[in-house]
């Protein structure tokens, strides 16, 4: 078999180049607006949140996958609870983490992941929270806060 003409073998040099090109070209876009495209390695990121319950005074630590998951299980928690949630925030850490939390705050344990919010966990929270968010002491006096504030109740 011959040679193949010449407008054809442009052709596929035009079509090899082409995924490359835009590729580039988003690459170049992506740094010039600080964005971290999608990867698997910034999707599954392990995380610990943290949720208190105001009116039970209870504060929940889980353990997520990744940070999408985070929201999806607030979401349902908030909207199948008649206590008022609020997600107090996330940080990096693994399952086997969660657990040395957990373990931290045993003798506080109200049911599975959630504990009393005792001082002392609060001040576990705290100090997790503080390298993301203010430092420890100003976070313990807002959770604190947060807790003792007597929300009115409307019972239709």
């Amino acid at each position: 078999m011959g040679k193949p003409p010449r407008e054809i073998s442009n052709a596929r040099a035009l079509t090899d180049e082409f995924p490359n090109r835009i590729f580039k070209q988003f690459a170049e876009l992506f740094q010039k607006i600080n964005f971290v495209p999608f990867s698997k390695k910034n999707f599954w990121n392990p995380m610990i949140y943290i949720i208190v319950a105001k009116l039970s005074r209870r504060i929940k630590i889980g353990y997520s996958k990744n940070s999408s998951e985070v929201d999806t299980r607030f979401h349902y928690l908030r909207r199948d609870n008649a206590d008022d949630l609020e997600l107090l925030g996330r940080i990096d850490g693994d399952f086997d983490y969660e657990r040395q939390l957990h373990s931290e705050v045993e003798p506080y344990r109200a049911h599975n992941e959630w504990f009393g919010a005792s001082a002392e966990v609060i001040q576990l929270v705290a100090r997790e929270l503080s390298a993301e968010r203010t430092a420890q002491a100003d976070l313990e006096k807002q959770i604190s806060t947060m807790l003792s504030e007597k929300d009115e109740v409307c019972i239709a």
